[in-house]
C-alpha cells in the first residue's frame, strides 16, 4: 500500500483470486452501486384446486339494516393530537382555575369549543 501525503491518495494493490480474470465496467461507479436485479420469484398465490368457481346465489342478501343503540354511542370528549387525551385538565382546574379560557374542557363538545373561542376572540379584540 502507498500513501501520497500531498494528494491524500491511498493506493492498495490487491491481487486477483484468479489471475487473468477480466472485470467489465469497473470504471462505471453508478453501475457498481446499482441494486442487484432480483431473480423472478414464484407467485405468492397458488391455486390448489379449480374444480368450480365460487358461485354466489342470486337471492343472497347484500344489504342489511343496521341497528345502533343509544348506549353504544361514545359521548366522551377528547382533545389533543388525534383526540388521544381526555380528563387531563380536571385535576389542574381545581388548583389553577385561570389555566384555561374554556370553563369545562372535559365536557365541552368540539363544535361548542369553536363557538366559545370565536366569542372570546370577539370580546377581547381591540382595534388599537
Amino acid at each position: 500500500a502507498k500513501y501520497d501525503v500531498d494528494s491524500g491518495d491511498v493506493a492498495i494493490k490487491i491481487p486477483k483470486k484468479i489471475p487473468g480474470e477480466h472485470f467489465t465496467d469497473l470504471d462505471m461507479i453508478t453501475k457498481l452501486l446499482a441494486p442487484k436485479q432480483s431473480k423472478p420469484t414464484t407467485p405468492k398465490i397458488e391455486v390448489v384446486s379449480s374444480d368450480s368457481p365460487l358461485e354466489i346465489p342470486d337471492e343472497f342478501e347484500w344489504e342489511w339494516e343496521q341497528q345502533i343503540s343509544e348506549n353504544t354511542i361514545d359521548t366522551t370528549v377528547s382533545y389533543g393530537f388525534a383526540g388521544n387525551h381526555s380528563g387531563v385538565y380536571t385535576r389542574f382546574l381545581d388548583e389553577y382555575p385561570d389555566l384555561l379560557d374554556l370553563p369545562e374542557p372535559d365536557t365541552t363538545q368540539p363544535e361548542e369549543r369553536l363557538l366559545l373561542m370565536l366569542e372570546d376572540l370577539q370580546r377581547r379584540f381591540d382595534m388599537e
